[in-house]
């Protein structure tokens, strides 16, 4: 098993200390891979109340230099950012072209996660900006068991 097979399935596990609840994880919807640009996101569940987690497992900032890794961070966060939209936009409103309120309200049903195995000041910090602007995103670290 790869080292990122090994953390995507760390994280399904811990779900209960990573997200606060347990999660039910679904497939991403195959009409979003194209949508896309790159891979769709690592996992993607369902809590109790109907929000949508998305997470993107990151191996590649571990036993590396923290200083200089913000390109990773931002393509991260991009990716999480893109596939919320998408999920929007396709599935929620379909044929119609959401304005900038209803993606702001359909928006705040998702819950994006950046989860690695050590804490990053600086990816912490872009998920903290976006948090002051409606947008709920997260860096967590994989606790060790």
């Amino acid at each position: 098993m790869s080292n990122h097979d090994q953390l995507t399935s760390d994280v399904k596990d811990n779900s209960q200390k990573l997200f606060g609840e347990d999660i039910c994880w679904v497939d991403p919807p195959p009409e979003l891979k194209a949508l896309t640009r790159r891979k769709p996101p690592d996992l993607v569940g369902k809590t109790s109340n109907g929000n949508i987690i998305i997470v993107e497992v990151k191996t590649e900032f571990d036993n590396t230099d923290k200083t200089n890794k913000l390109d990773g961070m931002d393509k991260s966060i991009g990716q999480v950012l893109r596939y919320a939209y998408a999920y929007v936009e396709e599935l929620i409103c379909q044929d119609r072209k959401p304005s900038d309120e209803t993606l702001k309200e359909e928006l705040k049903k998702f819950r994006l996660f950046i989860v690695g195995r050590e804490h990053l000041q600086r990816l912490e910090d872009i998920c903290q900006l976006l948090q002051a602007h409606g947008i709920n995103t997260y860096h967590r670290v994989l606790p060790d068991n």
